[in-house]
């Protein structure tokens, strides 16, 4: 989820990457129980906030519906890097 061409059809594609990521998530969660709750949430909450922004942008297309698109990407890349390195951090 790291590179989206901004074209049409891109806030599907981000949509689909993104259920591809919470079911990932949702996985990791059932597996790790509660020795990642605190990273889990942060993506489950960033991943939250990107969905409703994709929304957001698919039914009042805006500059700034877009712009907030990005600011939740960017959060949601944030939390899965804190994931990511908490579960480094254990292996």
């Amino acid at each position: 989820m790291t590179t989206v061409d901004l074209s049409q059809g891109a806030l599907t594609e981000l949509q689909n990457n993104l259920t591809q990521v919470k079911s990932d998530v949702a996985r990791l969660k059932v597996d790790a129980k509660d020795e990642f709750a605190t990273q889990i949430d942060a993506v489950e909450q960033a991943s939250a906030s990107v969905s409703s922004s994709i929304d957001t942008a698919k039914t009042s297309p805006s500059v700034q519906a877009i712009a907030d698109v990005g600011t939740g990407v960017r959060a949601l890349r944030t939390s899965l890097t804190a994931l990511n390195d908490a579960v480094k951090g254990t292996c």
